[in-house]
């Protein structure tokens, strides 16, 4: 057996439904989290259309990673002018985001809001200017101490229903248990709570053409819309908008490459139906299609390109033949004379 799978899981570790479908090896070029795998393999669950890396990194390697210097805790300096220009640049952005949210969500007057992995907090800064009262939830140590500044911050999602909206932006691709969690935030949210996550999108891979941004050893799971659709449904939750607009997309420049989903709590939990895999499964076919028609193009550009070199390479060399046969023709009639 190919020594990748020898440890193949036999469930999925979404809906612990065991169709699943490897749909690609590759080459472990960073080995940033998972030094000892010179490849991994990308794994689909036929039943929930949920994408994930195989094999999954521990909790132990991903704290590691995440607390050296490619991690995000040194990503955040200490030059405080510049901590705060770069949150005030987000919460703009955020700003406009809440923005094209009030038809779904209304305002924040008297509602409570959470960002689950908030980072230095500009989301929560977006939220409390809209009149929310906010917390926040943030594992990294520098981080979180700096948004502590200016929220209230907690351990862990509360087991009884407290808030109103919940935001988990760029959290869900890194999780080891995303059903665990979204379980979580969905217990979190009041009755007809709203939760906002924003993921890679796997679903627009053809147009964006970034795949090391939809997997990976630090995004270990990769979204289709009908991926997170499974996913929200077996955690009581129902999609009310995928926010995937032009519109949406102006917002941030990397967000064409974003799916973002705006869910509701129904409490109701919803299995998968139909085929949610094929999605995943096109998006990669495609993609594989157009990038090698892209090296196939290329490939004929360079031989285009050889050949006119050649081409004009064997005119010089004609020409100058001729010039060399003209000067040796003159040569010899100066000295027949």
């Amino acid at each position: 057996m190919f020594p990748l799978l020898e440890d193949f899981h036999r469930v999925c570790p979404v809906c612990d439904g065991d169709r699943l479908r490897g749909l690609e090896v590759y080459r472990n070029r960073g080995r940033r989290v998972q030094p000892q795998r010179a490849f991994l393999a990308l794994m689909g669950c036929a039943t929930c259309g949920i994408v994930f890396t195989h094999p999954q990194p521990s909790e132990e390697q991903l704290e590691a990673f995440y607390a050296s210097a490619e991690g995000w805790e040194h990503r955040i300096g200490s030059d405080r002018a510049k901590i705060d220009a770069g949150l005030a640049k987000k919460q703009k952005r955020h700003d406009r985001q809440l923005e094209l949210l009030a038809p779904y969500i209304g305002g924040g007057a008297g509602r409570r809001g959470l960002d689950f992995g908030c980072g230095q907090g500009a989301w929560l800064d977006a939220l409390r200017a809209a009149g929310w009262e906010t917390a926040g939830i943030e594992p990294g140590p520098g981080q979180r101490e700096i948004a502590g500044r200016r929220h209230r911050m907690m351990d862990a999602p509360p087991a009884e229903p407290e808030f109103d909206l919940i935001v988990s932006y760029h959290v869900f691709e890194h999780l080891r248990d995303p059903m665990q969690t979204a379980r979580a935030l969905a217990g979190a949210l009041r009755p007809d709570g709203h939760l906002l996550i924003s993921v890679p999108d796997l679903s627009r891979l053809p147009a964006h053409r970034d795949l090391a941004y939809v997997r990976g050893e630090v995004h270990i799971f990769s979204y289709t819309h009908s991926g997170m659709a499974s996913l929200l449904g077996l955690a009581g939750l129902e999609v009310v908008e995928w926010l995937d607009t032009p519109e949406w997309d102006a917002v941030m420049s990397s967000e064409p490459k974003r799916l973002r989903v705006l869910a509701r709590k129904t409490g109701q939990v919803r299995r998968p139906e139909g085929r949610p895999l094929d999605e995943a499964v096109e998006g990669l076919r495609s993609y594989g299609h157009a990038e090698e028609r892209r090296r196939l193009a290329a490939s004929q550009k360079e031989q285009h390109h050889r050949a006119a070199h050649a081409t004009g390479n064997g005119r010089v060399r004609h020409a100058l033949r001729r010039r060399v046969a003209s000067a040796v023709d003159s040569a010899r009639s100066l000295l027949s004379r």
